[in-house]
Protein backbone atom coordinates (compact mmCIF):
# COMPACT_ATOMS: atom_id res chain seq x y z
CA UNK A 1 0.00 0.00 0.00
CA UNK A 2 1.31 3.49 -0.95
CA UNK A 3 1.52 6.06 1.52
CA UNK A 4 -0.27 9.13 1.47
CA UNK A 5 1.68 12.74 0.87
CA UNK A 6 0.80 13.85 4.14
CA UNK A 7 2.86 10.61 5.71
CA UNK A 8 5.63 11.64 3.00
CA UNK A 9 5.98 15.07 3.75
CA UNK A 10 6.19 13.54 7.72
CA UNK A 11 9.10 11.58 6.94
CA UNK A 12 11.33 14.09 4.70
CA UNK A 13 10.20 16.48 7.49
CA UNK A 14 11.61 14.05 10.57
CA UNK A 15 15.14 13.64 8.15
CA UNK A 16 15.60 16.99 7.78
CA UNK A 17 19.06 18.17 9.67
CA UNK A 18 20.14 21.61 11.37
CA UNK A 19 20.45 24.60 9.34
CA UNK A 20 23.80 26.12 9.35
CA UNK A 21 21.68 29.14 11.01
CA UNK A 22 20.23 26.92 13.78
CA UNK A 23 23.96 25.35 14.42
CA UNK A 24 25.54 28.91 14.55
CA UNK A 25 22.61 29.77 17.25
CA UNK A 26 23.69 27.04 18.96
CA UNK A 27 27.82 27.42 18.78
CA UNK A 28 26.85 30.62 19.78
CA UNK A 29 24.69 29.96 22.50
CA UNK A 30 27.47 27.56 24.15
CA UNK A 31 30.16 30.26 23.60
CA UNK A 32 28.38 32.65 25.99
CA UNK A 33 28.18 29.90 28.59
CA UNK A 34 31.39 29.09 28.91
CA UNK A 35 32.56 33.12 28.85
CA UNK A 36 29.80 32.85 31.71
CA UNK A 37 31.32 29.92 33.56
CA UNK A 38 35.16 30.45 33.13
CA UNK A 39 35.48 33.23 35.29
CA UNK A 40 33.37 31.37 37.96
CA UNK A 41 35.36 28.55 37.75
CA UNK A 42 38.50 30.52 37.54
CA UNK A 43 37.48 32.09 41.00
CA UNK A 44 36.57 28.86 42.57
CA UNK A 45 39.92 27.54 41.48
CA UNK A 46 41.89 30.38 43.16
CA UNK A 47 39.78 30.09 46.05
CA UNK A 48 40.40 26.39 46.54
CA UNK A 49 44.18 26.62 45.93
CA UNK A 50 44.57 29.80 48.31
CA UNK A 51 42.58 27.87 50.94
CA UNK A 52 44.97 25.15 50.19
CA UNK A 53 47.98 27.38 50.98
CA UNK A 54 46.50 28.76 54.84
CA UNK A 55 45.92 24.95 55.50
CA UNK A 56 49.94 24.30 54.99
CA UNK A 57 51.28 27.23 56.24
CA UNK A 58 48.91 26.43 59.81
CA UNK A 59 49.94 22.92 59.42
CA UNK A 60 54.02 24.76 59.59
CA UNK A 61 53.26 26.96 62.23
CA UNK A 62 51.64 24.20 64.15
CA UNK A 63 55.44 22.24 63.14
CA UNK A 64 57.29 24.96 64.53
CA UNK A 65 54.76 25.25 68.18
CA UNK A 66 55.32 21.60 67.90
CA UNK A 67 59.50 22.15 67.74
CA UNK A 68 59.44 24.52 70.28
CA UNK A 69 57.77 22.40 72.68
CA UNK A 70 60.76 20.19 72.58
CA UNK A 71 63.27 22.34 72.47
CA UNK A 72 62.70 25.12 75.74
CA UNK A 73 60.48 27.34 73.51
CA UNK A 74 63.21 28.07 70.89
CA UNK A 75 62.45 28.08 67.46
CA UNK A 76 64.99 28.38 64.54
CA UNK A 77 63.43 31.52 62.68
CA UNK A 78 65.39 34.46 60.84
CA UNK A 79 66.91 34.94 57.70
CA UNK A 80 70.07 34.38 55.63
CA UNK A 81 72.62 36.13 53.54
CA UNK A 82 71.66 39.75 55.23
CA UNK A 83 68.33 39.78 53.39
CA UNK A 84 65.59 40.34 55.38
CA UNK A 85 63.27 38.76 52.53
CA UNK A 86 65.92 35.64 52.49
CA UNK A 87 63.73 33.65 55.39
CA UNK A 88 62.67 30.84 53.37
CA UNK A 89 65.73 28.54 52.98
CA UNK A 90 66.00 24.93 53.93
CA UNK A 91 69.01 23.43 53.00
CA UNK A 92 72.12 26.00 52.11
CA UNK A 93 74.55 25.04 49.87
CA UNK A 94 77.57 26.17 51.54
CA UNK A 95 79.06 25.49 54.58
CA UNK A 96 79.61 22.63 56.91
CA UNK A 97 75.71 22.86 58.51
CA UNK A 98 73.40 23.15 55.88
CA UNK A 99 69.97 22.46 57.43
CA UNK A 100 68.84 25.82 58.45
CA UNK A 101 66.11 27.76 59.12
CA UNK A 102 62.66 25.67 59.09
CA UNK A 103 64.61 22.84 57.70
CA UNK A 104 66.26 22.44 61.79
CA UNK A 105 62.86 21.59 62.68
CA UNK A 106 62.38 19.40 59.35
CA UNK A 107 65.22 17.56 60.55
CA UNK A 108 63.90 17.21 63.92
CA UNK A 109 60.89 15.56 62.30
CA UNK A 110 58.31 17.66 63.84
CA UNK A 111 56.76 19.07 60.59
CA UNK A 112 54.06 17.66 58.71
CA UNK A 113 54.46 15.86 54.72
CA UNK A 114 57.45 18.24 52.73
CA UNK A 115 55.14 18.60 50.03
CA UNK A 116 53.05 21.17 52.79
CA UNK A 117 56.01 23.33 52.30
CA UNK A 118 55.15 24.69 49.21
CA UNK A 119 52.33 26.57 47.89
CA UNK A 120 49.79 25.05 45.27
CA UNK A 121 49.29 28.40 43.02
CA UNK A 122 53.75 28.51 42.67
CA UNK A 123 55.24 28.54 39.30
CA UNK A 124 58.58 29.50 39.91
CA UNK A 125 60.88 26.80 39.89
CA UNK A 126 62.79 27.70 42.71
CA UNK A 127 59.96 27.22 44.94
CA UNK A 128 58.18 24.05 43.83
CA UNK A 129 58.57 20.72 45.38
CA UNK A 130 61.21 18.96 43.93
CA UNK A 131 61.92 20.68 41.07
CA UNK A 132 64.57 20.26 38.60
CA UNK A 133 65.77 24.05 40.71
CA UNK A 134 64.65 23.13 43.98
CA UNK A 135 65.29 19.28 45.18
CA UNK A 136 63.80 17.54 48.27
CA UNK A 137 65.21 16.17 49.64
CA UNK A 138 68.19 17.98 49.75
CA UNK A 139 70.98 17.41 47.13
CA UNK A 140 74.44 18.32 47.85
CA UNK A 141 75.32 21.53 45.77
CA UNK A 142 71.87 22.99 45.63
CA UNK A 143 69.70 25.21 47.48
CA UNK A 144 66.55 23.92 49.07
CA UNK A 145 63.51 26.19 49.43
CA UNK A 146 60.15 25.92 50.84
CA UNK A 147 57.30 28.62 49.88
CA UNK A 148 57.23 30.11 53.16
CA UNK A 149 59.31 32.52 55.14
CA UNK A 150 59.77 32.71 58.56
CA UNK A 151 60.08 35.98 60.94
CA UNK A 152 63.25 37.61 60.02
CA UNK A 153 64.29 38.66 63.59
CA UNK A 154 67.80 37.13 63.72
CA UNK A 155 70.29 36.52 60.58
CA UNK A 156 72.29 33.55 60.50
CA UNK A 157 75.37 32.54 58.47
CA UNK A 158 76.79 29.52 56.84
CA UNK A 159 76.69 27.93 59.99
CA UNK A 160 73.55 27.41 62.36
CA UNK A 161 73.74 29.84 65.00
CA UNK A 162 73.83 28.57 68.75
CA UNK A 163 70.46 27.18 70.02
CA UNK A 164 70.68 29.54 72.77
CA UNK A 165 70.48 32.73 70.46
CA UNK A 166 67.03 31.15 68.80
CA UNK A 167 64.03 33.25 69.72
CA UNK A 168 61.66 32.06 72.23
CA UNK A 169 57.91 31.52 70.94
CA UNK A 170 56.32 32.82 74.19
CA UNK A 171 56.84 36.50 73.75
CA UNK A 172 55.49 36.25 70.30
CA UNK A 173 52.07 34.90 70.19
CA UNK A 174 50.04 37.78 68.44
CA UNK A 175 53.16 38.10 66.02
CA UNK A 176 53.69 36.65 62.38
CA UNK A 177 55.67 33.64 62.97
CA UNK A 178 55.64 32.66 59.12
CA UNK A 179 54.31 34.26 55.72
CA UNK A 180 54.39 33.24 51.87
CA UNK A 181 57.53 34.15 49.97
CA UNK A 182 57.58 37.51 49.22
CA UNK A 183 60.74 39.47 48.17
CA UNK A 184 62.60 42.17 47.60
CA UNK A 185 60.91 44.99 45.11
CA UNK A 186 64.03 46.93 44.31
CA UNK A 187 65.38 43.22 42.34
CA UNK A 188 62.07 42.52 40.86
CA UNK A 189 62.30 38.85 41.77
CA UNK A 190 58.33 38.83 43.31
CA UNK A 191 55.65 40.60 43.86
CA UNK A 192 53.71 41.83 46.96
CA UNK A 193 50.93 38.87 46.40
CA UNK A 194 53.49 37.21 43.48
CA UNK A 195 50.83 33.04 44.14
CA UNK A 196 47.79 34.82 44.84
CA UNK A 197 47.76 38.26 43.08
CA UNK A 198 45.60 39.97 46.15
CA UNK A 199 47.12 39.11 48.77
CA UNK A 200 49.12 36.26 51.02
CA UNK A 201 48.57 33.69 53.84
CA UNK A 202 50.15 34.28 56.96
CA UNK A 203 50.47 31.97 60.41
CA UNK A 204 50.69 32.76 64.16
CA UNK A 205 52.98 31.92 66.90
CA UNK A 206 49.83 30.95 68.82
CA UNK A 207 48.62 28.29 66.24
CA UNK A 208 46.29 30.34 64.06
CA UNK A 209 46.37 31.54 60.74
CA UNK A 210 45.03 33.88 58.45
CA UNK A 211 44.22 35.88 54.88
CA UNK A 212 45.75 39.86 54.24
CA UNK A 213 44.81 41.67 51.75
CA UNK A 214 47.55 42.91 50.10
CA UNK A 215 46.76 46.72 50.48
CA UNK A 216 47.08 45.98 54.41
CA UNK A 217 51.05 45.67 54.26
CA UNK A 218 51.59 47.15 50.06
CA UNK A 219 52.90 50.66 50.99
CA UNK A 220 55.49 49.26 53.58
CA UNK A 221 56.38 46.72 50.86
CA UNK A 222 56.71 49.23 48.41
CA UNK A 223 59.31 51.14 50.29
CA UNK A 224 61.45 48.03 51.39
CA UNK A 225 60.15 48.63 54.90
CA UNK A 226 60.41 44.93 55.68
CA UNK A 227 60.57 45.35 59.89
CA UNK A 228 61.65 47.20 62.60
CA UNK A 229 63.08 44.04 64.73
CA UNK A 230 61.99 43.58 68.28
CA UNK A 231 60.49 40.38 69.72
CA UNK A 232 59.29 41.83 73.08
CA UNK A 233 61.26 44.76 74.14
CA UNK A 234 61.32 47.40 71.59
CA UNK A 235 57.78 47.29 68.97
CA UNK A 236 58.06 45.82 65.92
CA UNK A 237 57.03 47.81 62.60
CA UNK A 238 57.18 47.53 58.82
CA UNK A 239 55.71 44.83 56.48
CA UNK A 240 55.78 42.30 59.14
CA UNK A 241 54.21 44.34 61.71
CA UNK A 242 51.48 44.90 59.13
CA UNK A 243 50.76 41.09 59.65
CA UNK A 244 50.67 41.15 63.35
CA UNK A 245 47.47 40.98 65.22
CA UNK A 246 46.71 43.58 67.17
CA UNK A 247 47.12 43.34 70.92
Amino acid sequence: MSKSPACRVAQQVGRRGFTLVELLVVIGIIAVLIAILLPVLNRARKVATRTVCLSNIRQLGLGMRLYATEYRDRVPIGYTSGDLYSNYMLWNRFGPGNYTLMGIADQARVMPAPQTYFCPDETDKRWIYNSSLNRYPPVSGQYTRVGYGTRPVVTWHLDPIPAGNWPLLAPLQNKALLAEVLGSRANNAYGPARNHGDGVNVAYADGSARWIPRGEYEKNYANENWLVPGTGGAPDGGMWGDFDKAR
